[in-house]
């Protein structure tokens, strides 16, 4: 399957994501969203950069884990353990996060860097992800797309 998700940048100057071979990262809900069911190795996933307003990474998922957390700070002892502590910030992005919850995990890695606008007839909804095949590759083959070499 392929996948759109938002990802939430510090900055839109940051350095390479990728520079340690992949980016591992997190969502937590209160209750389970359809990404913690449908997500799993293989699956294609474009990172739309907020903070660019651009679709910049084509990654293919690596590693999904799937679990329930009693608590934000259960929730980082587990991201810490299965990522080996090589992971997004963990403890400032927890802070909002529902304090007892699902917690979808996932490493990604590059297929290819990208710099494709935000189409502004793109809409995410509320868990930042789209599923929707047609609508991904609609907004990849937007009339203001223009692909990076890798």
């Amino acid at each position: 399957m392929k996948f759109l998700c938002s990802r939430i940048w510090h900055a839109p100057d940051e350095p390479d994501p990728f520079l340690d071979g992949a980016l591992w990262c997190f969502h937590t809900w209160e209750r389970r969203q359809w990404p913690w069911f449908l997500l799993t190795q293989g699956d294609v996933l474009y990172l739309l950069h907020r903070g660019l307003g651009q679709i910049t990474w084509e990654t293919r998922v690596r590693q999904v884990k799937r679990c329930a957390y009693t608590s934000r700070r259960t929730a980082l002892g587990i991201l810490e353990e299965w990522t080996e502590g090589r992971r997004e910030s963990g403890p400032s992005i927890l802070r909002s996060a529902p304090s007892t919850g699902s917690l979808l995990a996932f490493e990604c890695v590059p297929k290819r860097r990208l710099a494709i606008p935000r189409p502004r007839w793109l809409s995410l909804p509320r868990t930042g992800w789209v599923r929707d095949p047609n609508l991904i590759d609609r907004a990849l083959a937007a009339p203001a797309s223009r692909k990076m070499a890798s």
